[in-house]
């Protein structure tokens, strides 16, 4: 039976409860017999439990799901997936924390077994169980999952193989970075990061190149952990971005690697999103070269007070590094 209550703490034992005038005396006594079975640690029979989760009393299917949890049995995992993808968010979130306890290879087992569900809730279910747990007995069934017609099979597969953090599988997230949806192609840009940039350069040139500004964006990003003479002259290049979103993370990438000021970063200084303009300060700030300070005063009267306060402090710093040279 589908609950239609919230998951919340309730004082069953509370006299003055209303919930104790209007719960049914079958559905009391099952509730203190479960609860004497977690206070004795006493068994209770699994199949009965898997189908208490279900119950129309809140408590009821709490109390279930903590004797499931405390019982640690890897069959429960199949009904616990289940209840994880249920409609009722309360009972899904509930069941969800309850997978994350069982730490054994059986458990493993029937959590890759879920992946293969005809439920794409429950498949996604396990993807979560299984990212939590990085286990490598899953890593063949999830590179497998990469060619999922499901887009959202393949989102949360490219996440859960980011998470493992290994180099043996950077061929797989190089592909996802060509996958056809942008989201996949964007957390595959992501992952990148964690590698050599001499082993991912390419791919990142290519994301660079993509349709989608927010697989860009992360391309730009992504960049600014390696710095080298190519990576400024990519970074440059793009500056001319239709997305600001890109422009801006491009300058601050450009900042991160402290690459040298020239026309194209200086011409943002005049860009028409002012979260661009401070991108562009912070790069120029970073040159540490007080020749470019003229260029920021002129955004003193800017009419935004987030680029105002932030050129006066990069003129401040840039001042005092021309002060201190000058004093050599």
């Amino acid at each position: 039976m589908k609950s239609t209550k919230p998951y919340r703490h309730i004082d069953w034992n509370n006299e003055e409860s209303d919930f104790q005038e209007t719960r049914p005396l079958e559905t009391i006594a099952l509730a203190n017999k479960l609860r004497k079975s977690l206070e004795e640690d006493a068994s209770f029979p699994a199949r009965k439990l898997f189908s208490l989760v279900r119950h129309s009393d809140e408590e009821i299917r709490t109390l279930a799901l903590d004797l499931i949890e405390y019982q640690n049995d890897p069959s429960a995992i199949p009904p616990l997936l289940e209840a994880a993808a249920d409609e009722d968010i309360g009972l899904a979130v509930a069941a969800a924390e309850r997978l994350r306890y069982f730490r054994n290879p059986e458990a493993e087992r029937h959590l890759i077994a879920g992946l293969r569900h005809a439920s794409l809730a429950v498949r996604l279910a396990a993807l979560a169980a299984l990212r939590e747990r990085r286990s490598p007995s899953a890593v063949e069934p999830l590179v497998t999952l990469l060619g999922d017609v499901r887009v959202e099979i393949r989102r949360e597969v490219v996440a859960t193989l980011a998470s493992y953090h290994r180099d043996d599988l950077l061929l797989a997230l190089r592909s996802a970075v060509r996958d056809g949806d942008p989201t996949v192609r964007r957390i595959a840009v992501e992952s990148l990061e964690d590698f050599d940039g001499s082993r991912v350069f390419g791919d990142l040139l290519i994301a660079f190149a993509d349709e989608n500004w927010k697989v860009r964006r992360a391309a730009a990003r992504a960049l600014g952990r390696f710095p080298s003479q190519a990576t400024a002259f990519a970074l440059r290049s793009s500056l001319d971005d239709p997305a600001w979103q890109v422009v801006a993370e491009t300058l601050g990438s450009l900042a991160r690697i402290s690459a040298s000021v020239d026309r194209t970063i200086l011409t943002q200084l005049h860009h028409e999103i002012p979260e661009v303009r401070l991108a562009a300060i912070t790069a120029i700030g970073q040159s540490n070269d007080p020749l470019f300070v003229p260029y920021l005063g002129a955004l003193l009267n800017d009419g935004d007070e987030a680029v105002k306060k932030s050129a006066r402090l990069a003129i401040v710093r840039l001042t005092a590094i021309q002060n201190e040279t000058n004093s050599l």
